[in-house]
């Protein structure tokens, strides 16, 4: 199917076209014209894909998306997704919360209707980093107390206490938890996160 520009940009949204960038092909001219200050991806920046993916979704008139198979995706135990540092977690969070500000700050009517889906996807990369944070080394927590503050205010300002209807029960709970970076809380979600994982690997 052949998506136009507001299409496309609410499939990004709704998850219909994913944030990956490897299974994509693309313009010379669209990639240059999603460039922001000479630069496409952000520097010293992970989740790279996930920072850009809706500017570059934004620039593009029309996308195509085909059913055919034509890519297969590799997951090592060392890659970047797997590797739970609090800069790899950061960037994580960083690049999910642009997303939210991009549709909040240049397409208002688009992110009215779609916000409890963009907070979701917000709050998700949150989610992630106050699980993994009581696991983390110390003196890596210790160059980021600030922008946990700031994650925190984040989850206080912009999401109802139980989250939306729409989203999954646990994510509803979860946000209680993110109302809060006392380091109780941190052990609480660290070690549901082990055990879940420990429980069911295959969805880990």
């Amino acid at each position: 199917m052949v998506c136009d520009h507001n299409y496309s940009l609410t499939s990004l949204i709704d998850g219909r076209i994913n944030n990956n960038v490897w299974n994509k092909l693309y313009s010379k001219e669209l990639l240059q014209k999603s460039r922001i200050n000479g630069v496409l991806f952000p520097e010293s920046k992970n989740y790279e894909d996930v920072a850009v993916m809706h500017r570059i979704i934004d620039k593009a008139k029309s996308v195509a998306i085909k059913s055919e198979v034509l890519y297969h995706y590799r997951i090592r135990s060392g890659s970047i997704t797997k590797n739970y540092t609090v800069k790899n977690l950061m960037d994580y969070a960083d690049a999910r919360l642009d997303r939210y500000y991009y549709f909040r700050n240049e397409y208002p009517e688009l992110y009215k209707g779609k916000k409890d889906k963009l907070s979701l996807f917000a709050v998700y990369g949150i989610y992630k980093v106050w699980r993994w944070w009581y696991g983390c080394k110390v003196e890596e927590k210790q160059e980021y107390i600030n922008k946990i503050n700031e994650l925190l205010t984040f989850v206080k300002d912009n999401i109802p206490l139980f989250g939306y209807s729409s989203w999954p029960n646990y994510m509803r709970l979860s946000v209680l938890f993110l109302h809060s970076s006392s380091n109780l809380i941190f052990f609480i979600l660290y070690a549901l996160n082990q055990a879940f994982r420990k429980l069911w690997p295959e969805k880990a």
